[in-house]
């Protein structure tokens, strides 16, 4: 049973890692996020893409793994509480109940 593990799937992606921030803040007139771009840059290289990296890859799985678990925590940070909560249905006029001030409806 002989293993063997190239490194070449990993310096792939922590090379895209590296690069995608610098090329974007190179480049003015794109206004995404860095996410966003490591993220069309992860599908190019990936299986949706050239596959130049294995789906299989155990090493670039465990940091795939923990990329998305580190991006919904970082998003979950960044959720405003008060503002999901001034959104709350009030009273209206006439019984009814406003949700937000966008629409109501006769609940």
């Amino acid at each position: 049973m002989d293993a063997t593990h190239s490194f070449a799937p990993l310096l792939i992606v922590l090379l895209i890692a590296f690069a995608v921030p610098i090329f974007l803040s190179r480049i003015k007139h794109l206004s995404i996020p860095i996410v966003v771009g490591e993220i069309v840059a992860g599908m190019i290289v990936g299986r949706s893409g050239f596959s130049f990296v294995p789906p299989d890859d155990l090493l670039v799985g465990i940091f795939a793994n923990f990329g998305i678990v580190f991006l919904m925590f970082l998003s979950g940070m960044e959720i405003d509480f008060n503002s999901l909560r001034s959104s709350a249905p009030t009273p209206g006029r006439s019984g009814r109940k406003v949700l937000g001030w966008h629409f109501r409806t006769s609940l």
